[in-house]
């Protein structure tokens, strides 16, 4: 059981970039926008002005992804510090129309830290952002739940990622490292789990890891340490892996997605294996 744990814990801190907890409540209280961490152990509101224009001004990529598909959204965005973060370097939760959306941030970009680490700042920002760029694709009107807030994440994120960075990728972020930063991360143990939630999970992690490698970077096969990983290591996690990624084949591969093919396709891998989640209407 603690070793399960152990890798569960592990496979819950590999994502792509920057992960989104869809589940996480907005905040109804405004609290006054800071430009500095402060000692706090609930998030914190930003206030935008003070790292949106310096990293536009750092990074050409970031500035024209904002420029030409965040700015004629109009969306309502609030930003917050949250200190509370340790699995991941920020999240978002949209709203049901992607309209407008709380962002959480672990650390806030600032001047002093240098452009190379404000290049980093800049992307995992833009993948947030890109969250309501590409929300509509996905879903209409009706959210994932689950009864494991990582298993929901990492269900949700299999599509969501590939689909964000590849909307990304056309203005020239770095994304080959960021993808084999996380498939290191991934094959960084060699265990071989059985507990369904634990396999659920790798197996999400494995998809969209192929189909970064396919949709984002223009790949048509598996990747070559992903293949090896798996059939080594965790066989298991490898076939349910492949087997999603034949299902997500069925309904039109994810350049084709839309909402009523993302609809069947939760729906079929819930109950493919007896997933504890369920889609719920929003309105």
């Amino acid at each position: 059981m603690l070793k399960s744990f152990v890798i569960f814990v592990l496979l819950a801190a590999v994502i792509i970039g920057a992960g989104c907890h869809p589940s996480t409540p907005p905040l109804t209280n405004n609290p006054t926008p800071i430009a500095t961490p402060i000692p706090t152990s609930t998030p914190v509101e930003l206030d935008p002005s003070l790292f949106i224009p310096l990293l536009r001004q750092v990074s050409e990529p970031f500035d024209q992804f904002y420029g030409n598909e965040i700015e004629p959204l109009h969306a309502e965005i609030h930003w917050f510090y949250d200190p509370n973060q340790s699995l991941t370097d920020a999240n978002t939760a949209p709203c049901p129309d992607f309209k407008c959306a709380n962002i959480y941030l672990s650390r806030i970009p600032n001047a002093d830290e240098g452009n190379a680490s404000l290049d980093k700042d800049a992307f995992i920002v833009a993948h947030e952002l890109a969250s309501l760029v590409i929300g509509p694709m996905l879903q209409n009107n009706e959210v994932l739940h689950c009864d494991n807030g990582q298993l929901g994440d990492r269900f949700v994120d299999m599509l969501r990622t590939p689909l964000r960075d590849h909307r990304l990728a056309k203005y020239g972020f770095d994304l080959e490292n960021n993808f084999q930063s996380d498939l290191d991360g991934f094959t960084s143990f060699c265990d071989n789990p059985t507990d369904p939630l634990v396999v659920n999970i790798g197996a999400f992690i494995y998809a969209k890891l192929a189909l970064y490698w396919q949709y984002v970077l223009g790949h048509d096969d598996i990747p070559t340490e992903l293949d090896s990983y798996c059939q080594r290591c965790w066989p298991i996690c490898g076939q349910e892996g492949l087997d999603i990624l034949a299902m997500i084949n069925g309904v039109g591969a994810l350049e084709n997605i839309t909402p009523d093919k993302a609809h069947t396709l939760y729906q079929q891998i819930i109950d493919e294996y007896s997933v504890s989640c369920w889609l719920v209407k929003t309105k």
